[in-house]
């Protein structure tokens, strides 16, 4: 399968959307550590923004932003697509976790955050985007088909 990410031609500052992951990886941890909903309704909220395009109105987008100014960090420009695309999966796993601890399926909930909480520290650490290596089979599995009809 040929790898591709997808395109958007809006740029990011990568050093920030890592200071973001991070950021989301702690509140995962809080959530399975504290078991409050607290937590997945800030994620669920902050995914939201940044998804509709309000990421000004993102708590952890702010934050992260402030804390790369203030740590005076480089801004390595990217292209905008595989975050993009990353942020809609995170939200997936974030309305799942919540429709799960909701009908005290808290175990459930707990395992979907590890797997969020993984694929963002992946992201803070090592700038691996997980959503940009799961594009492709995605793309595969719905755009063949439309192809094909």
């Amino acid at each position: 399968m040929l790898k591709a990410c997808p395109i958007s031609f809006q740029k990011v500052d990568e050093t920030s959307v890592r200071m973001h992951a991070a950021f989301i990886c702690i509140l995962g941890l809080i959530f399975i550590v504290n078991d409050n909903i607290v937590w997945l309704a800030i994620l669920l909220y902050d995914f939201i923004v940044r998804i509709i395009g309000y990421p000004r109105f993102s708590p952890l987008f702010l934050l992260s932003r402030s804390l790369v100014n203030v740590m005076s960090l480089q801004p390595h420009i990217v292209d905008a697509g595989p975050k993009q695309f990353a942020a809609k999966i995170g939200l997936i796993f974030i309305i799942s976790a919540i429709v799960a601890y909701v009908n005290d399926y808290g175990y459930t909930a707990a395992y979907i955050i590890v797997i969020l909480s993984i694929c963002a520290f992946l992201e803070a650490v090592f700038a691996f985007c997980v959503g940009c290596e799961m594009y492709p089979l995605w793309r595969a599995l719905f755009y063949s088909r439309s192809k094909d009809s």
